[in-house]
């Protein structure tokens, strides 16, 4: 006020109001479902000027936004205001559906790499016979088969797998306990993929039970990795799997197995087979994938290499498809329908035709694929 360059004070004071820390909420209804459901998140902000979340598009403080999770998935709202940041945050789970055991009764063995014949009744069937008093154990007699062992299950069935039950031998022996293991699904016990379940059981003959995500498939694969006491030998009492029927609308395979077609020795190194399919009438509208695999001609010069033809579109008119195969080689062929059928071994007809430049033509009578087997060969 001197013109002069200092400045003093005696006091200083500000006005204005306390700035209040934002608050927010955020819920789910629902908050559990089935993955693919929709649930709807709100939230609502106090004190905050905007809001924000990976999961909306929307920056106001208060609103509602549906999601579609497939996973336990926790959202999280940001809010802004004033005073500060606040966040919150609410949780959607997904309800796995948990299988139950699937019918032992139908199961098969499929293959196994050992069981004992010789020195005891250690049959692969006894681990899927309902009686705990019975195992599986493999060859120790004249020999000793080396780990891993495997065992391969049909189910009887498409089935959504989640999980299995291991029951080791009950009559106070310990042989074989299985230790290190892993287990595969598959839709044609062809295809494995990566395991479904891989790990090391309890050293103890109590029951186990493993479950794990849930893989549509008819066929499951036991490899038994290690035993309790470091031994070669694999045993299990009873073997159950856990699983959910598959949806109708999966496709589902039959391997057909006994009832396969078998190759006629061709005149000479080289044919073409023709393969004719023709459907009834009575069948149920679903998707079914119905596999023939044919064993070794009945000649002696057979030949490992496999021949193969889909006929991608089974209808209710008879449909062609052509092949060429050498002679006394194995083949194999897969229908696949747009329908399901009550009963494949006799609503699915097939008639095989063999020909050969300069040669007349082979021709097997259609019939149904319960007789395949015994009218081609």
């Amino acid at each position: 006020m001197n013109s002069q360059a200092w400045a003093s004070a005696a006091e200083l004071n500000v006005f204005g109001s306390e700035a209040t820390l934002p608050s927010v909420s955020v819920s789910a209804a629902p908050t559990s479902l089935t993955a693919g459901q929709t649930a709807t998140i709100t939230w609502s902000a106090t004190n905050a000027m905007a809001c924000s979340a990976p999961w909306t598009a929307s920056t106001a403080t208060s609103g509602s936004q549906s999601v579609k999770p497939t996973a336990t998935t926790t959202y999280t709202m940001t809010c802004t205001g004033a005073g500060g940041t606040a966040t919150a945050s609410t949780t959607v789970s997904i309800n796995s559906p948990v299988g139950s055991l699937i019918p032992q009764q139908q199961f098969r063995v499929v293959s196994v790499d050992s069981q004992e014949l010789v020195g005891e009744n250690g049959a692969a069937t006894n681990a899927i016979d309902g009686n705990p008093a019975t195992f599986w154990h493999t060859e120790w007699a004249q020999k000793t088969a080396p780990l891993p062992h495997t065992l391969i299950l049909d189910l009887g069935g498409q089935y959504q797998v989640d999980g299995f039950r291991y029951l080791p031998r009950q009559d106070e022996g310990t042989n074989g306990t299985i230790a290190g293991y892993e287990v595969y699904v598959s839709s044609n016990s062809t295809t494995w993929g990566t395991a479904v379940a891989a790990g090391t059981l309890a050293a103890d003959i109590s029951e186990k039970t493993v479950r794990f995500t849930a893989k549509a498939g008819r066929y499951v694969r036991l490899v038994a990795l290690s035993e309790m006491n470091s031994q070669a030998w694999t045993s299990a009492a009873e073997l159950n799997v856990f699983g959910t029927t598959a949806s109708s609308s999966t496709p589902t395979t039959s391997s057909l197995l006994a009832q396969s077609a078998t190759t006629v020795p061709a005149p000479s190194s080289t044919s073409s087979s023709t393969t004719t399919t023709g459907t009834s009438t009575t069948s149920k509208a679903s998707t079914t994938v119905v596999s023939s695999t044919s064993p070794s001609s009945t000649t002696t010069q057979s030949s490992s290499t496999t021949a193969a033809a889909t006929l991608s579109s089974l209808t209710s008119s008879p449909s062609m498809t052509t092949m060429t195969v050498s002679q006394n080689t194995r083949w194999e062929m897969t229908l696949t329908s747009t329908k399901t059928y009550a009963n494949p071994f006799t609503d699915v007809t097939v008639s095989v035709e063999y020909t050969k430049a300069g040669s007349p033509t082979l021709r097997k009578p259609r019939q149904n694929l319960r007789y395949i087997s015994a009218e081609i060969n």
